[in-house]
């Protein structure tokens, strides 16, 4: 029995971590784009990270190459969001 299942630990299928996903950068791109508001473009974003949008079973060393890319600059957007927030609109 691995830890998970000791835990209890429920697997959400990769499409639905996709359309969660989607659904999160859209909010931040609404926000953004239309309310102007990057703070919660931002956190959107950010939270956007829990549901991975590739299969959460590969680990990071097995994943490709776009994956981890993708993945990386989507963390660079969210730290730039957040430096320019508190940066220039503090």
């Amino acid at each position: 029995m691995t830890t998970e299942e000791k835990a209890g630990a429920k697997h959400i299928s990769p499409a639905i971590n996709r359309w969660f996903y989607a659904a999160l950068v859209l909010f931040a791109v609404y926000y953004l784009v239309v309310q102007k508001d990057v703070l919660t473009a931002a956190s959107n974003l950010g939270i956007a990270f829990i549901f991975d949008p590739f299969n959460a079973n590969i680990t990071w060393a097995n994943r490709k190459t776009w994956q981890k890319s993708w993945l990386i600059v989507h963390v660079a957007v969210v730290i730039a969001l957040l430096l320019y927030e508190f940066i220039f609109n503090r």
